[in-house]
């Protein structure tokens, strides 16, 4: 796209449009750009997927269509003025559900990680130079063991030393000196002296850091499996992304703190049935708006491609297609409005190919698909808010007849 091109883009805005794409070039959220603007915030997701349309960004997945907004068209409009045509309306065209639902979702994916990103890059900006603290400290430190030595070297010409006489048992000096620490898990002597080696001690291999905090599966899953998390977390959890951990009898991640743009997942890929019902309380907090988002996964494919879910946020409870990439989240059916009750029971029924959601026992969901009869389950957290983040407790899962 030539500059050109860009710039005839960006004219053929209003100037209100113009104004909402500053403010979201400044990392500025819908709710914020509202409360600047003195206008609701559902008239500033309208006039977003008006931008969208005639920007043509609503025909990119997400990662191009965040580039495309910050890296051509935020510069591009930060340096050219442009001149308001006479008569433009200030309210927005109305855009088709595809696309508000675009920009709903591009709230959370777009626009509060990189606000995120740039509080990040400002506090960073703030930090003291730690480094030349340091390097003035090594330079006091030195100063002052220097002028201790001058000190002793000046002493001792004034004040020499006085020989012992001979008649005086000469005095025994043990220098003693550090061995290297046994191995964890060695048994130490307590031994008065220990001979001197003949051979160098044998080094201590380091053992590598893992991804998470849950240890690698023991066993395989049998039915029916449970974990309620009071005790810890069972061995069979396999974390695949975030820092999954037990808090309070939960299970839970910590919040995201820079610009990550993965959910964290947490599975059981491997089952002895391809028909079961998984089923679990979720801890969904419905103030924290687009913050928290929280998934049950009841078809994971032994190729860790796509996984289908029971998606939960603060605004609609639907089954969907989460892709490992964080690119797509593709809605197969969906109760627009219906919130999940914090700590309600959720129940997946899976069989075949039907699967039916029900919560605190009422059936709110149900739906046929192929081409997912098959796979293994887990769960899913994003936590952009300060904790406590999205929780499951009293997970199980039970075999079908």
């Amino acid at each position: 796209m030539t500059d050109q091109d860009v710039l005839q883009k960006l004219a053929s805005l209003t100037g209100r449009q113009r104004e909402i794409l500053k403010k979201v070039c400044q990392g500025n959220d819908y709710k914020t750009i509202a409360e600047d603007l003195v206008i609701s915030e559902e008239t500033v997701k309208s006039h977003v997927g008006n931008i969208y349309v005639k920007l043509g960004l609503d025909q990119m997945p997400v990662s191009l269509r965040r580039k495309a907004i910050f890296e051509t068209y935020c510069p591009a409009l930060h340096e050219t003025e442009f001149t308001p045509l006479p008569n433009e309306p200030t309210e927005p065209e109305p855009v088709p559900q595809a696309i508000q639902k675009m920009v709903n979702e591009d709230d959370l994916l777009i626009l509060q990680p990189l606000r995120g990103e740039i509080i990040d890059r400002r506090k960073k900006r703030r930090k003291p130079r730690w480094e030349l603290v340091a390097v003035l400290l090594v330079v006091i430190i030195l100063a002052i063991f220097g002028a201790y030595n001058v000190y002793e070297w000046v002493n001792g010409i004034i004040h020499p030393a006085v020989p012992v006489p001979t008649s005086a048992p000469a005095q025994v000096y043990v220098v003693v000196t550090a061995t290297q620490q046994p191995a964890e898990n060695t048994p130490t002597s307590l031994a008065t002296s220990v001979p001197t080696p003949t051979t160098p001690p044998p080094t201590a291999t380091e053992v590598p850091a893992t991804s998470t905090t849950i240890p690698s599966p023991t066993s395989a899953v049998t039915f029916p499996f449970s974990d309620n998390f009071d005790n810890g977390v069972s061995p069979l959890w396999q974390v695949q992304s975030g820092t999954w951990l037990e808090s309070n009898g939960r299970y839970t991640v910590l919040p995201k703190e820079t610009n990550e743009e993965d959910f964290d997942f947490s599975l059981l890929p491997s089952l002895p049935s391809n028909d079961y019902q998984v089923s679990a309380n979720v801890y969904l907090d419905s103030t924290m708006g687009m913050g928290q988002i929280s998934a049950i996964l009841f078809r994971i494919p032994a190729n860790g491609s796509d996984y289908l879910s029971l998606y939960m946020d603060n605004f609609t409870t639907r089954f969907a297609v989460i892709g490992q990439d964080f690119n797509h989240v593709q809605t197969i059916a969906e109760d627009q409005g219906y919130v999940v009750p914090k700590g309600a029971k959720v129940i997946v029924d899976v069989q075949g190919n039907t699967f039916t959601a029900k919560v605190n026992g009422k059936e709110i969901l149900d739906v046929t698909l192929s081409g997912y009869e098959t796979g293994g389950v887990g769960l899913m957290d994003i936590c952009f808010s300060s904790p406590p983040c999205p929780s499951f407790d009293n997970f199980s899962v039970n075999a079908l007849p």
